[in-house]
């Protein structure tokens, strides 16, 4: 009984290492799909950091265009004003 045993313990030995070396290959394998989940996560911030200065270069565009306007607008009725407070009274 006692070599059933240990043939049957090395049985099961035999089964666990197999199913280790199973559980080895498949974190190696996820272990890899990580790293190029972590190379596409910097290839995207890369993208989002360079859409990013693309957006603020834009919106600095659209808000010194949208000044230019205002003060264009401002400096406009400054000079209409002036025109109408300055012209001669004309007596009837």
């Amino acid at each position: 009984m006692g070599a059933m045993a240990g043939a049957a313990t090395e049985a099961r030995i035999a089964r666990i290492e197999g199913v280790l070396k199973q559980v080895d290959r498949r974190l190696s394998h996820l272990k890899s799909e990580m790293a190029s989940i972590r190379a596409e996560m910097g290839m995207l911030r890369g993208e989002v950091s360079k859409l990013r200065e693309e957006m603020d270069r834009r919106f600095g565009e659209v808000y010194r265009r949208q000044l230019r306007c205002v003060l264009v607008f401002i400096a406009a009725m400054w000079v209409l004003i002036t025109m109408l407070i300055l012209r001669p009274c004309r007596m009837p």
